[in-house]
Order: structure tokens, then sequence, then C-alpha cells
């Protein structure tokens, strides 16, 4: 076997500057892309699942044609159906990483839509921009 390596960081890299937009767009455009990748790593794992199973069928099928003993052709048959469920569960959770996916790339486009031309003008002038609530009065 070979050896255990660290996972590579998917996280986005920094924006740069002090912007909070593009560091949000940025993350929000990076979240997407680790669920699409997701999606296709799970999509590949749901194939290789069906492929054992269908393995695990035949191999049961020719033990029990050749009156094999019982209890191995059992265990075969079982481990066909336990794959065969998991295949199911690994379908679903791909559907959900692509719902995900979807539903991050809207909240991006959203936040690109409402906030990009503020930030625009914020980024474009010298003054820096008070915090928020800075001119509420305290009583």
């Amino acid at each position: 076997m070979g050896e255990i390596e660290p996972a590579k960081s998917s996280a986005p890299a920094s924006a740069g500057g002090d912007s909070n937009y593009n560091r949000l767009q940025q993350r929000l455009k990076g979240f997407a892309e680790d669920m699409d990748m997701a999606k296709t790593l799970l999509d590949q794992l749901s194939t290789r699942i069906r492929m054992n199973a269908s393995r695990a069928h035949d191999v049961a099928s020719k033990a029990a044609d050749t009156e094999f003993d019982k209890q191995p052709v059992a265990l075969a048959s079982a481990v066909s159906v336990a794959l065969g469920g998991m295949g199911v569960d690994v379908k679903r959770l791909t559907e959900q990483a692509s719902k995900v996916s979807a539903k991050a790339a809207d909240a991006q486009a959203t936040h690109q839509r409402l906030y990009e031309s503020l930030h625009r003008v914020r980024s474009r002038r010298r003054e820096r921009t008070p915090k928020p609530g800075a001119f509420n009065r305290h009583s």
C-alpha cells in the first residue's frame, strides 16, 4: 500500500485587499465547485458499487448453479443486496450534492446582483466607508 497523503485544501484563495464582497463571491464559487466535484466523485462511486453488486450477484448465481455450499452462496447474495442498497444511498447523496451546488451558485448570483453595484462604488472611492451602525444614536 502507498503512503497516505494529506488532502489538498480546496478552500478558495484570499480575494486580496479588504473586500468582503470579493471574499464572499470567491467562497460561494469555490463551494459550488467543491459540490460539483463531490457529485462527480459520488457518480464514480455509484458506478463502482453497481459493478461490485453485479459481480457479487454473478458469483452467488454461479456458485448456486454448481451446488456449492449454501453458506458462501448466501453470503455472496447478501453482499450483492447490501451493495444494491448502498448504491441507492449514494445516488441520493449525489442528488443532494447537485442541489447544494445549484443553491450555492444561485446564492452567488443573487449576492452579485444585489451588491456588485455597491461594491464598485465603494471600491473606487478613496474615503473609507463607516462601519454599519456608525451613525446610530446611542441613548
